[in-house]
């Protein structure tokens, strides 16, 4: 595979419609990633990590050895501590893609605002403290704590003797929702962002906080100073008037009913616009450097078992063999990973093979890689052997007996089955048409009687089975005990 042809294969990979749809979802990820976390504060590390991804597609079009063996070793590692990092990102992210909940505006929506901010205007005139959540797509509940239910009607003085300072109720939030007060005395989290100056208080971090996990909006109503501010996706913004406050409350209400993974408004606004063709440029950057990485061409080395199949059966390999090879393998990093290095193999075919020594080169032919992987070199380039012919003899079988039979006891018959077998031995070595195999040992000291005995057969060198494996054979000896001889008189 040259440098022309995995050009070549790169390009027609680009042109597939799965790449377009590939890039597309990863232009969307982008964009809402950088949104959440442009909301909760941890915009730093995110550029952070665009800085590190920069200097990678760099590193990586210079050849850069050292940034490409970190990135390769630990990116791994990376991925999983970028996931607990973002855990809470992420979650949001997958929240607001899986909700399919739909509210919609009621008749009473511009009523019921006006209710609200003139309830919560009333309270920062009053100098009373206020915290009111009103939800969006997302749902508070994971995030909220404590609180009682209500299922009561929106109303000015149900609001105002809610946060009244004597209600046990009126250090925590109020959340409507469906147009109704769903609970009150809410706790909600604190945010851990240095966007709020010290000088505010909590119920102003509880605002911010719930904003930039949630999508709700949070009206705050500062005891100390009177006025009323309203936080929603991370940011805070301070409320002049009652009108003001009601218009933002018809908006958010109008955003939660269109329920779209875009609002219209919001993509055709020039920010949003730019924000959206950066994320195409990273996910096309960070696409393109997946591809480049995955096309590069790469040398993988293997150590290989070596398998010899389909020999005759009259051919013997004379001597040792190898066992083992070590190949190095040329491919597409992508290639190379589909290869499962356990179940390589080298296979030698012997079908064709002839007597004498022979070389057998190792080629991509003897390896079952797949077709855009190449065969670089082996070590070592081929395999040598000595074939030598082999013919059918008869083996004659006899029992290799140790030792003696203790004193008085003799052997009266004897009988092996089978008396002899047909091995296949070397032509040039073999100048009778018979050869002699012995049996394992067989101790006759413990012997002291008719006795059956099964034995392996040893054979000589080069001296091979006809059929695999050489026979269990069966020795039968027959013990005949005789009487002590008496001893002669000297002469």
């Amino acid at each position: 595979m040259d440098f022309f042809s995995l050009q070549i294969q790169t390009i027609k990979e680009m042109l597939d419609w799965r790449v377009s749809l590939d890039i597309l979802l990863l232009t969307l990820l982008i964009f809402f990633l950088y949104r959440t976390i442009r909301t909760t504060g941890t915009g730093k590390i995110f550029f952070g990590i665009l800085i590190a991804a920069g200097i990678f597609i760099v590193a990586r079009m210079l050849d850069l050895k050292g940034i490409g063996w970190i990135y390769s070793n630990l990116s791994q590692i990376l991925l999983l501590a970028l996931i607990i990092i973002f855990q809470p990102e992420l979650r949001k992210i997958f929240e607001r893609a899986a909700s399919i909940k739909r509210r919609e505006i009621g008749r009473e929506a511009p009523k019921l605002s006006s209710v609200i901010s003139d309830a919560a205007f009333a309270l920062a005139q009053q100098r009373r403290g206020g915290l009111i959540v009103l939800p969006g797509q997302d749902s508070v509940k994971a995030w909220v704590s404590e609180g009682v239910p209500l299922d009561a009607q929106v109303s000015f003085p149900l609001l105002v003797s809610i946060f009244d300072p004597n209600s046990p109720g009126h250090d925590g939030a109020l959340i409507i929702e469906n147009e109704k007060v769903t609970s009150f005395s809410v706790r909600l989290p604190l945010s851990d962002s240095n966007k709020l100056s010290q000088v505010y208080g909590t119920r102003h971090y509880a605002g911010l906080g719930l904003s930039e996990v949630t999508d709700a909006l949070v009206i705050v109503v500062s005891e100390e100073r009177g006025s009323v501010m309203l936080f929603y996706e991370g940011l805070y913004q301070p409320i002049k008037d009652k009108n003001d406050l009601a218009a933002r409350i018809i908006k958010h209400w109008s955003i939660v009913a269109s329920h779209q993974l875009f609002n219209q408004k919001k993509v055709m606004q020039r920010k949003t616009l730019t924000q959206i063709a950066m994320s195409f440029v990273f996910a096309f950057l960070f696409w393109s450097t997946v591809v480049l990485t995955q096309s590069e061409l790469k040398e993988m080395i293997y150590t290989v078992p070596i398998d010899y199949i389909s020999m005759p059966r009259h051919y013997l390999i004379e001597g040792e063999t190898a066992t083992e090879i070590a190949v190095t393998l040329l491919g597409r990093t992508v290639d190379l990973n589909r290869i499962n290095p356990s179940q390589l193999r080298v296979l030698i075919d012997l079908s064709k093979i002839t007597p004498g020594e022979r070389a057998i080169r190792i080629s991509e032919e003897n390896l079952d890689i797949p077709k855009q992987v190449r065969l670089a070199r082996s070590r070592p380039t081929a395999i040598q052997l000595n074939i030598i012919e082999m013919r059918e003899i008869d083996a004659v079988i006899k029992p290799q007996f140790i030792g003696s039979l203790a004193d008085g006891f003799v052997i009266d018959s004897l009988s092996v089955i089978p008396s002899s077998i047909k091995v296949l031995a070397p032509v040039d070595s073999v100048q009778r048409d018979s050869v002699i195999l012995l049996t394992t040992p067989i101790y006759l000291e413990t012997i002291r009687q008719n006795a059956r005995i099964v034995a392996n057969l040893t054979a000589p060198a080069k001296i091979k089975p006809l059929a695999g494996r050489f026979p269990d054979v069966e020795i039968f000896l027959a013990i005949t005990e005789q009487d002590d001889v008496p001893n002669l008189p000297e002469r």
